[in-house]
């Protein structure tokens, strides 16, 4: 449920505003070309001190040239959990399984992603801390172009950012099965160190009900998220390694 992953853990935001009418599907901002193979490694600082760690891999099914996506993140005591995700080949999503345990306890979410007359059909379960131990059996239509929460940050390198794009995206909290707003909305062109090293980036805001994050992506190829930062909490998430693999 992140998502991204730590955020919505880590905040428990509980996101069940009604998605805005003026909502933008982040399908049409997306590049596929922009993936490329391979597996990005960060850390997880809490004001400084480090505290966990976060991988995002990408691969290719080579039999309908889609995507999978897997993003992995450990927290201290408080979350370890994966979520894979799987795309077709224009990063229309298919699937997301993801497991793990949070608080302690065990979660699993396992959604399918159907195409419907009226939107996106979505099917499957969740149990999280937050269904009180049960299982929430979740069957909901969406409208197209709707991105499930654990999407959104391994989708973020992929999408055409350029100076004073404004996005109002409607996002599917998966846990709960129900749709809220993101807004993703270029702040300026910038620059930042990291442990991976000193990059040109685009500044990238993005707001949710209860949160607030800085992103920053890479201006120019290999594109790729370098850093995530949250001031209240004074969490921030840094690239610390990239290891690109063959097709």
């Amino acid at each position: 449920m992140i998502r991204t992953v730590l955020w919505a853990v880590v905040f428990a935001t509980g996101l069940g505003s009604t998605a805005h009418a003026q909502a933008t599907a982040l399908s049409t901002q997306v590049d596929p070309a922009r993936l490329k193979v391979g597996v990005d490694s960060f850390a997880v600082l809490m004001r400084g001190t480090p505290m966990g760690w976060q991988t995002l891999a990408r691969t290719r099914d080579s039999q309908t040239m889609g995507w999978e996506l897997r993003d992995a993140i450990a927290l201290g005591g408080m979350v370890n959990q994966e979520s894979i995700l799987s795309f077709t080949a224009t990063l229309a999503e298919r699937t997301l399984r993801q497991s793990g345990v949070m608080r302690g306890a065990p979660m699993r979410i396992a959604l399918d992603f159907v195409p419907a007359a009226d939107g996106v059909r979505i099917i499957g379960q969740s149990a999280t801390p937050t269904s009180a131990g049960g299982v929430l059996a979740i069957d909901t239509v969406v409208p197209v172009g709707t991105v499930d929460d654990n999407a959104v940050t391994p989708l973020l390198a992929a999408v055409r950012w350029r100076e004073g794009l404004d996005l109002r995206v409607p996002v599917l909290t998966s846990g709960k099965g129900t749709v809220a707003e993101y807004r993703l909305r270029v702040l300026r062109a910038d620059t930042v160190t990291v442990p991976a090293g000193h990059f040109d980036v685009w500044r990238i805001e993005q707001q949710a009900e209860r949160s607030m994050v800085t992103l920053f992506v890479t201006r120019t190829a290999p594109y790729r998220l370098v850093r995530m930062q949250e001031s209240g909490m004074s969490l921030d998430i840094v690239l610390v390694s990239t290891r690109n693999t063959p097709r």
